[in-house]
C-alpha cells in the first residue's frame, strides 16, 4: 500500500446520504438527467461489484 491510500469503510449497500453526496458534486455534474440516471446505475452496480470483492466467499451452508 502506498502512502498516500485511503481506506474507508463501506457499508454493504449505498445509503441516502452517499447517493446524495454524489448528485451534489460538481465533480460529478451532468445536464442532462437522463444521463445522470444512467451514470447513478453503473455507479450503483459498481459499488455492489466492489462490495462483493470485499467479501468473503460463502460457505456451502450459505450457498444453498
Amino acid at each position: 500500500m502506498m502512502d498516500d491510500d485511503v481506506i474507508v469503510q463501506m457499508p454493504t449497500f449505498m445509503t441516502p446520504e452517499m447517493i446524495e453526496a454524489v448528485r451534489s458534486s460538481p465533480l460529478c455534474a451532468v445536464e442532462d438527467q437522463d444521463q445522470w440516471y444512467i451514470r447513478l446505475g453503473w455507479l450503483i452496480c459498481a459499488y455492489e461489484a466492489m462490495v462483493k470483492s470485499c467479501l468473503p466467499p460463502p460457505t456451502k451452508e450459505q450457498a444453498t
